[in-house]
């Protein structure tokens, strides 16, 4: 009997996980950083943690400087959602402005006396 004749090379198919890790080629557009910020962005709020990152403080500095107030007397909820930096702005303003209140104003700087009040008998 003569061995059974060799099979073909099966083609190679990538593991799950090799498959998992292959990327789509984007071809280059100006607003590919943007694209790419923004899905790192959107993957990041389905995972958030309780810590402020560098990229947070940018932000929320970023709408300070456009003018952007955030006096409000409260924390707002929403914008702590929306801006991850906010919680801790406002605690450190707010620990500023507690501390600010309660320093009494400086003295005023002795008050010097003119020449009429000087040449004037005191009673």
């Amino acid at each position: 009997m003569s061995p059974p004749p060799p099979h073909p090379p099966r083609p190679s198919f990538p593991t799950p996980h090799e498959a998992s890790s292959l990327h789509k080629q984007n071809s280059w557009s100006p607003d590919s950083h943007r694209d790419e910020a923004w899905l790192r962005q959107k993957g990041r709020r389905n995972r958030r943690s309780r810590s402020v990152t560098d990229e947070d403080l940018d932000e929320l500095k970023a709408c300070i400087e456009l003018g952007f107030g955030f006096d409000s007397a409260e924390m707002d909820q929403r914008l702590s959602d929306t801006f991850p930096a906010y919680g801790l702005y406002y605690a450190v303003n707010k620990q500023y402005n507690d501390a600010a209140s309660k320093t009494p104003p400086p003295p005023s700087p002795p008050r010097s006396l003119s020449q009429s009040e000087c040449d004037t008998p005191s009673p």
